[in-house]
């Protein structure tokens, strides 16, 4: 084999490599570069998957001093409402996260740049025992039970899934060992989104428009939750109340942890940074969902048990919850303009709304109550009225739900 040959063979694999390089960074499918003008990824192309590898650069990118964390359930807050306008605020909310990545997103944000604030949506799956932090996607598929026309659809679903790495986060002060392995894995980030197949073909598709989601993803960290191919109301309704019985129904025996909720308020409350953290409300559907599990009055120990944990720190953190407004639990399944996607995610609209009345005095009957050790009871009470009014006003939903979970 000739010299000039081996050369040619060599030069062309390097050209070639380059140009695919510049090609998904000049693109940036993941929106991982932003100072490189892109063709507007966050409409062109579906980030659910690539959350955990998009948001924390997206974060060292912002450099937020008001910062919004927690699950999907958190997507549409508009950070802006809690800041000033010379404040800069991010929503940091990644699908399916679990209270440990939360807390070292809070972590990470504080070692790029102080906060001043946090807002933490949360709810009963960030607290189970067992339930994200040793989760894989490719061995859950394995072990599950699965429909065989929904095979395809979780094996797409496990193949895309990127799992939450606590190396992908800076942390204050690290150590030697630290350093390095946040810079390994920030080489195999880089990696993921300049020289893999899948960023090559999300680049292509945004190029030639090929790769709309339906879903808008903007700069603030939000999303619109809302696709375009919606099935009917009721019966995402129906697929969530399936969900929430399944993971009632799991968690009962394991019960729920607040070790990580500890360290993260320690964490705060050492950096002198106000947080806020917010129940995640769910519509009188899914509250009744609960109960047909058994499993409403774990859901409300849980609630007594937060609020305890937040006022043992005697410190500034604040916690409140909604589930004790009517126009929250009473939203009606396929209202106009319902306040709930599903049951449990909130629209864009709605998101704003809570915000806005979090913040002060508001038009709306959106107001969430402030939970203390002596208005926790109260809040409570109230909830399950609400709860059982659900139930008596619209009893054909829940007879469908049952039916559907197949207690009649």
């Amino acid at each position: 084999m000739s010299r000039s040959y081996k050369v040619t063979v060599l030069g062309t694999a390097i050209i070639a490599s380059i140009c695919i390089v510049a090609f998904s960074f000049i693109v940036d499918p993941y929106k991982m570069y932003p100072s490189v003008p892109g063709l507007s990824p966050e409409t062109s192309i579906d980030l659910l998957f690539v959350k955990h590898l998009h948001t924390p650069f997206a974060v060292e990118s912002a450099r937020p001093t008001i910062l919004v964390a927690g699950n999907s359930r958190s997507a549409t807050f508009p950070p802006d409402l809690l800041s000033n306008s010379d404040e800069v605020a991010y929503n940091a909310s990644i699908p399916g996260t679990s209270l440990r990545d939360i807390r070292r997103m809070v972590e990470h944000a504080q070692a790029i740049n102080p906060l001043k604030l946090v807002f933490i949506g949360v709810d009963t799956e960030l607290f189970l025992k067992s339930a994200w932090d040793s989760y894989d996607p490719t061995e859950a598929l394995q072990q599950a039970s699965i429909a065989p026309q929904f095979e395809l659809l979780a094996e797409v679903i496990a193949n895309n899934s990127i799992p939450e790495n606590h190396n992908r986060y800076r942390k204050i002060d690290p150590s030697l060992s630290e350093r390095w392995r946040f810079l390994f894995h920030r080489v195999e980030d880089y990696w993921r989104s300049l020289f893999s197949l899948d960023a090559i073909m999300d680049s292509w598709r945004i190029v030639f428009g090929s790769g709309a989601s339906g879903e808008a993803f903007h700069d603030d960290g939000t999303w619109d939750l809302e696709g375009k191919n919606q099935s009917p109301t009721m019966a995402r309704y129906q697929r969530m109340a399936q969900q929430v019985y399944a993971s009632s129904l799991t968690a009962k025996p394991a019960g729920y942890q607040m070790d990580q909720l500890v360290e993260l308020l320690d964490f705060t409350e050492k950096n002198q940074i106000q947080t806020v953290l917010f129940i995640l409300p769910m519509q009188g559907l899914l509250l009744n969902t609960l109960e047909f599990a058994d499993a409403w009055e774990l859901h409300l120990e849980w609630q007594r048990e937060l609020v305890k944990q937040v006022n043992a720190h005697n410190s500034a953190t604040k916690i409140y919850g909604v589930e004790d407004q009517e126009k929250i639990v009473l939203d009606e399944v396929g209202a106009p303009q319902a306040l709930f996607i599903d049951g449990i995610h909130l629209s864009r609209a709605a998101g704003t709304e809570i915000l806005t009345c979090l913040q002060g005095p508001c038009n709306s009957n959106i107001q969430p109550t402030l939970l203390t050790q002596e208005s926790i009871e109260t809040y409570l009470k109230n909830s399950e009225l609400l709860r059982d009014q659900y139930a008596k006003k619209y009893p054909k939903h829940l007879t469908k739900t049952r039916w559907r979970l197949g207690l009649l």
